[in-house]
């Protein structure tokens, strides 16, 4: 009875052996699997995290490249004006997408670096673009989408498409009569151009 009383003892013993290290086996699995999930978490942290700050980053150096385009347009260096601007438009379609009012300003600028250079059609395309933008974005009453009809509108009278024109030079005067002060230079400026395409639309 001694003897296999031993024996008993022996094997329950070695069964809570077993079972502990059975035990420890599945704990190390779940400490395993619990790890990797920690690391992957913190992986998709990181990432979202890059992601944001390359966002922001893009958004930074669009800026900058505007500033820089708008400079060099002052100074009559037409060709980097466009390209720095053309960049901007590039590195803010890659922080905010292309459906934002931001790239819709980038259109606009590039559409004034255009016409310097004597690139109607490419111009009238640029403003087109930011107008179909801006009016998507921000409604038909906005100053910005009312520039971008006057810049487009400006565009076609300077290419004697005087009737084409006028329609467009009457409503963004219109909207930016409402919205600016009347010796705002934009509004003066758009007057102008309303004022001599009106004359010249008139049959003769």
């Amino acid at each position: 009875r001694a003897v296999e009383a031993g024996a008993a003892a022996e094997a329950e013993a070695e069964a809570e052996a077993a079972a502990l290290a059975e035990a420890r086996r599945e704990l190390g699995a779940v400490r395993e699997r619990a790890a990797r999930a920690e690391a992957e978490a913190a992986e998709a942290t990181r990432r979202s995290s890059a992601e944001a700050g390359g966002e922001a980053l893009h958004a930074e150096f669009a800026r900058e490249a505007r500033v820089l385009g708008l400079l060099c347009r002052q100074e009559g260096k037409h060709e980097a004006a466009l390209r720095l601007q053309q960049r901007a438009k590039r590195l803010h379609t890659q922080a905010h997408g292309g459906r934002h009012v931001e790239v819709a300003r980038d259109l606009s600028h590039i559409g004034n670096v255009l016409c310097d250079l004597g690139k109607l059609d490419a111009a009238a395309a640029a403003f087109r673009e930011a107008h179909g933008l801006d009016a998507a974005l921000l409604g038909a009453a906005h100053v910005h989408t009312a520039s971008d009809l006057a810049a487009i509108g400006q565009v076609l009278c300077t290419q004697r498409k005087w009737r084409e024109a006028l329609p467009m030079l009457q409503q963004a005067h219109h909207v930016l009569g409402g919205a600016l002060d009347a010796q705002h230079p934009n509004l003066l400026a758009v007057g102008r151009f309303l004022s001599h395409c009106s004359e010249k639309a008139q049959p003769h």
